[in-house]
C-alpha cells in the first residue's frame, strides 16, 4: 500500500529557501552606503588621473625649459658684452675730445679745490707738465690776488705730461691724472669683456697701445679744433676765466 504523505514531505523538503526580506531602512542605508562609495571611487579615479596629467605636463615643461634657459643666459651674456663693448667704443670716442675741450679747465678746478681745502699750509708745492706752467702759473697769481692765504709754488716736472699735476705740502700731497684714469677705464671694460669670453683685440688689450692710441686721438682732436679756429684765437690752454 502506497503513502501519499511520505511522497508530500519529500516534495517540501526538496524546495528552495524563500528570499531575505529587508526592512525600508535597511535598504535605504545600503542605498546611501553603495552611493558613497561608487562617490569615493570616482573621486579617487579622478584624482590619479589629474595628477598622471599634472606629472606628464611638468615633464614636458622640464624638458623643454632647458634649452629655453640655456639661450636666455646666453643672450642675456651677449647684451651684456654688446653693451660693455658699446661703452669701450664711446669712450674712446669721447674721451680725447673731452681731454682736448676740457682738461686745462679741469685741472684749473682741480688746483683751485686743492688749495681751497688746505689753506692752512705753509706752501704747497705744485708741479705740472712743461706746456701747462705759464698758464697755470697766470691762472694761480690771479687766484692768490683775489684770496688771501693762499702761499704755493709752480714747477715744471719732466715726467708729467699734458693736464696731469702733482702737489705736496707738509703733511700730505694729492696727484690728477685723467690720462692714467682713463687708461684704467680702458683696462676695466677690456677685463669685463674677456671675463664674459668676449674675443677682445689684441691691441685693445694692450696698455701702452691703449695710452698711444689716447695721446693721437687728444692731438688730431687739438689739431682739427686749431684748424677750425680763428688766427688770432688764444691758445686753449693758457686760456685765463
Amino acid at each position: 500500500m502506497h503513502s501519499f504523505d511520505e511522497v508530500k514531505e519529500e516534495e517540501e523538503e526538496d524546495l528552495p529557501p524563500p528570499p531575505p526580506t529587508f526592512s525600508e531602512e535597511e535598504l535605504s542605508a545600503e542605498k546611501i552606503k553603495g552611493y558613497k562609495e561608487g562617490y569615493a571611487k570616482a573621486q579617487e579615479d579622478e584624482k590619479a588621473g589629474r595628477d598622471q596629467a599634472i606629472a606628464t605636463t611638468l615633464s614636458r615643461i622640464a624638458s623643454n625649459i632647458s634649452p629655453l634657459v640655456i639661450a636666455e643666459t646666453e643672450r642675456e651674456k651677449r647684451f651684456e658684452q654688446e653693451a660693455v663693448h658699446l661703452v669701450q667704443h664711446i669712450f674712446k670716442t669721447l674721451y680725447p675730445h673731452y681731454a682736448s675741450k676740457c682738461g686745462f679747465e679741469e685741472l684749473k678746478s682741480t688746483l683751485n679745490e686743492v688749495l681751497e681745502n688746505n689753506r692752512t699750509e705753509t706752501t704747497i708745492q705744485i708741479y705740472v707738465a712743461q706746456n701747462m706752467l705759464e698758464g697755470i702759473t697766470t691762472h694761480l697769481n690771479s687766484l692768490s690776488a683775489s684770496q688771501a692765504n693762499l702761499s704755493f709754488e709752480v714747477s715744471a716736472d719732466p715726467t708729467l705730461e699734458d693736464t696731469a699735476c702733482r702737489l705736496s705740502w707738509k703733511e700730505g700731497g694729492a696727484s690728477h691724472n685723467p690720462e692714467k684714469i682713463a687708461l684704467s677705464i680702458q683696462k676695466i671694460l677690456v677685463q669685463e669683456l674677456e671675463h664674459d669670453g668676449f674675443t677682445v683685440d689684441s691691441e685693445e688689450k694692450d696698455a701702452a697701445h691703449l695710452t698711444n692710441e689716447i695721446k693721437d686721438d687728444i692731438v688730431d682732436d687739438s689739431a682739427h679744433e686749431e684748424l677750425q679756429a680763428q688766427p688770432d684765437a688764444p691758445d686753449n690752454q693758457g686760456e685765463i676765466e
